[in-house]
């Protein structure tokens, strides 16, 4: 699941109701996950590095599920006791290297104002491997966070060797015209359009050159 900064109770609501199984890059937490013995926080640490291992994704702490389908949304936590704040702290202290623009976003639970559940998306990491606090790699498979096997550390951590570019387009100053066609009472509208290419570099390795090739189809 891509990250979405418009996170509302709603759009969790639409996720129970439409019954969205957990995947590599969706799972849902009770709320009771979040606690501050080292047993709780070291979980929080291999879940979120799993994700950046592999393809990124979102954790929401607060959804109960059952045969990976969501059930329901539980009580939530006290954010006087567990800050998006902490969360933070936890993730950043626990984690090696650094997991860069991950995203915590506290929903109120409209029943109980006094609660939140926290979603965490997580980017797919240019910077991995990341190492949980056990001194373990982990990847997410089968709904699961798990250890990484020796040539999957090797393979992930060529991700800072190569550059990865990524293309983005959009059309500016549409215009219509009218081509005459043989049978002037067969008209044809042609369209003439500004297309703008971006290409973005999500690595930290430089790109020498991008080659891009623009395919068009013929009536």
């Amino acid at each position: 699941m891509s990250s979405n900064s418009e996170w509302t109770l709603e759009k969790l609501e639409e996720l129970i109701k439409n019954q969205v199984q957990e995947s590599l890059t969706l799972d849902y937490k009770d709320s009771r996950s979040l606690g501050s013995s080292n047993g709780k926080k070291n979980e929080i640490s291999k879940d979120v590095s799993a994700f950046a291992n592999s393809a990124g994704g979102t954790i929401i702490y607060g959804i109960q599920e059952e045969n990976h389908l969501p059930k329901c949304i539980d009580e939530g936590v006290d954010p006087d006791e567990i800050s998006k704040e902490w969360l933070e702290q936890v993730i950043n202290s626990r984690i090696q290297r650094k997991i860069d623009n991950i995203h915590i976003y506290p929903i109120i639970i409209s029943s109980n104002p006094d609660r939140v559940i926290y979603v965490v998306d997580i980017p797919q990491s240019s910077r991995a491997p990341h190492q949980a606090n056990d001194k373990r790699f982990y990847k997410r498979y089968n709904f699961q966070s798990l250890p990484m096997e020796e040539y999957e550390i090797r393979d992930v951590s060529s991700r800072e060797k190569t550059p990865r570019l990524v293309l983005s387009s959009h059309v500016e100053n549409t215009k219509h015209l009218l081509q005459p066609h043989r049978i002037i009472s067969h008209q044809k509208s042609i369209a003439i359009v500004d297309l703008r290419l971006n290409v973005i570099n999500k690595s930290f390795e430089p790109a020498s050159y991008a080659y891009v090739q623009i395919f068009g189809i013929a009536e």
